[in-house]
């Protein structure tokens, strides 16, 4: 079996779901090397200090964190993934073919974690939603939901982060979208966000139904995406996964005034977006809705298209 060799070290990228975009452009280039599959090497003996994320003091314990439930864990909703390593070690030897092509440990490495590499394979011949869920996972889906063949449902994933609070979901617009479903006869199951289930408990003081197996487990999450029957989401790492998989989904709130990452700009530059478009990469059955996550505009975008036409 050949395989490409995938390097990552935390001292000089982020412990954060980049690490799943920067996953899919390796696996575009193993798609395109007509390689059997990739072997994972991730090492973590040190942190980088570069994000404001990042330069918050007494923060690598939330960075070992990290390693352990984001990077060492999305790797296995790829398929092609056959190992996963994680060191605490720098690497000391490089296996080829590698990804980066041309990585030193122990040096300033140029790993492309961005979607601004991702660009390179915008028409190419490969698979740029890769991400899937285990057939297991749907198995504990199904029963933990006790769902059937007639079974249907759809998702809220929220953002609640004491990070850039700006970017959050308006959760009292989104209470008003719950309870409108509700009143339709549509299921709707909630993932509240990770850092506020462990701390403030915001999304938890309003009565809707949550699903929390998926806070803790990528795969579950992945496996009710892929079960569901829409999915309604705002800009945030955690759906990186779902933003490269086959899954339905409504993104909303793409933009965030006063930050860098969710601007105009950043998302010509990385994602090579225009205002109002979709990702490149994206089927007919994903949408990116660039306007603010109120009551309005999801309602109005549930009503133009999606499986809900006609029903609210």
């Amino acid at each position: 079996m050949k395989l490409l060799n995938v390097y990552y070290d935390t001292e000089h990228c982020p412990a954060t779901f980049d690490f799943g975009t920067y996953l899919v452009s390796a696996n575009a280039v193993r798609q395109l090397m007509k390689l059997d599959g990739m072997k994972i090497m991730i090492s973590a003996e040190k942190f980088r200090k570069a994000s404001p994320r990042e330069l918050v003091d007494g923060v690598e314990h939330d960075f070992r964190w990290r390693v352990k439930h984001i990077l060492a864990s999305i790797p296995h909703l790829l398929p092609s993934v056959k190992s996963v390593e994680v060191r605490l070690t720098p690497c000391d030897i490089v296996q080829f073919p590698s990804f980066p092509p041309v990585y030193a440990p122990g040096t300033p490495a140029k790993i492309p974690y961005t979607a601004t590499f991702l660009k390179n394979f915008y028409g190419q011949p490969c698979d740029l939603r890769p991400y899937r869920a285990s057939v297991r996972a749907k198995d504990h889906v199904k029963s933990l939901l006790k769902l059937n063949e007639e079974s249907e449902f759809v998702t809220m994933t929220f953002r609640t982060s004491k990070f850039q609070p700006e970017r959050n979901s308006n959760l009292s617009e989104w209470f008003k979208v719950y309870e409108h479903l509700k009143q339709k006869n549509i299921k709707v199951l909630v993932i509240p966000d990770f850092e506020d289930l462990m701390t403030e408990n915001q999304a938890l003081a309003m009565n809707w139904e949550v699903f929390i197996p998926a806070v803790f487990d990528h795969d579950l999450r992945l496996a009710l995406y892929e079960m569901a029957t829409d999915n309604y989401c705002i800009n945030n790492g955690v759906i990186v996964p779902l933003m490269h998989s086959e899954a339905r989904y409504k993104l909303f709130k793409w933009l965030t005034p006063g930050v860098k990452t969710c601007s105009p700009e950043w998302s010509k530059s990385v994602w090579d977006l225009e205002y109002g478009e979709d990702f490149k990469f994206s089927n007919s059955q994903q949408e990116l809705i660039w306007e603010q996550d109120t009551y309005e505009v999801i309602i109005e975008s549930l009503r133009k298209t999606g499986p809900l036409v006609g029903r609210i």
